[in-house]
């Protein structure tokens, strides 16, 4: 499993296989709860055009947990990766009172992005 500090950084993490990931091998991923169940898939990535880094990924858990098939962006360096499940782990309590999308918003606002990296108490990729 690819692991992730409290802060999201993945400097000690060391993946098997390729260091980088083609967005097409993430899209449609499963994304597990702690306790291994299926809850929902990667959707989509978003990309900041300026920097060119991974923002978020969209996680779609809708008809899973009831929650009205709305996107939840949920910042890359967050997302741990469990190689024996085939997917992603999130911890399914913090998805309760997360921001979250409609499924055809694709948010480009400033003070968006930093209040989803603040709930998920992310470390921000741009400069200060």
């Amino acid at each position: 499993m690819i692991t992730t500090d409290q802060t999201g950084d993945h400097a000690g993490a060391t993946p098997k296989g390729h260091a980088t990931i083609t967005a097409n091998r993430v899209e449609g991923t499963t994304v597990f709860n702690k306790q291994g169940e299926k809850v929902g898939k990667v959707e989509d990535l978003l990309i900041d055009k300026m920097s060119g880094q991974v923002r978020c990924v969209t996680v779609s858990f809708g008809a899973f947990m009831g929650l009205g098939g709305e996107l939840y962006p949920i910042p890359w360096s967050m997302l741990d990766y469990d190689t024996e499940a085939g997917g992603y782990v999130v911890d399914e309590a913090r998805l309760k009172d997360a921001p979250s999308l409609k499924a055809d918003d694709a948010s480009d606002d400033l003070i968006w992005r930093d209040e989803v990296f603040k709930y998920w108490m992310a470390q921000p990729y741009w400069p200060a």
